[in-house]
């Protein structure tokens, strides 16, 4: 997608450049694609990035059960990814089984799904007592992208 920059530049950038702003605030396209998919939650805040001179909005949905749900769109009401917050229990079974296998032990907390277009990620940190907590990357068919260990 032509919005997707690697996740190093994009974190740079966004720290960089960031305005918190009101839906009322955001281009007539951009609110229109952020209601259609705050899945009926509160939009609690929204934040606005220039990166490479093109305008992206961060909504921050809010859901019962302290769950939450991060909608990113472009200006023009594109929109490049949702990142929502989920249970061990709402992962497919292939990813279950790839964080299960990671365990050790350990407990699976801090979950997210990311989907930007078709391609959908799972990202889970395990605590680990005894050893470093586990940050994993996992794709939905459960392959493991990335295991790093958080060295605190």
């Amino acid at each position: 997608m032509k919005y997707l920059l690697p996740l190093a530049i994009l974190s740079t950038t966004l720290a960089s450049h960031a305005a918190e702003i009101r839906l009322a605030d955001c281009p007539p396209e951009a609110q229109k694609t952020i209601q259609q998919n705050s899945r009926g939650g509160r939009i609690d805040d929204i934040e606005s990035y220039s990166i490479q001179g093109k305008m992206l909005y961060v909504a921050d949905v809010e859901f019962a059960g302290n769950r939450d749900l991060k909608i990113h769109v472009a200006a023009d009401g594109a929109l490049v990814k949702t990142r929502e917050d989920i249970t061990l229990a709402d992962a497919p079974e292939a990813v279950r089984k790839a964080i299960e296998s990671k365990l050790s032990g350990g407990k699976a907390y801090d979950m997210e799904k990311e989907t930007g277009g078709d391609t959908v990620t799972y990202y889970v940190e395990i605590n680990r007592k005894g050893s470093p907590d586990l940050d994993l990357t996992i794709s939905s068919d459960g392959k493991v992208l990335s295991e790093i260990e958080d060295v605190d």
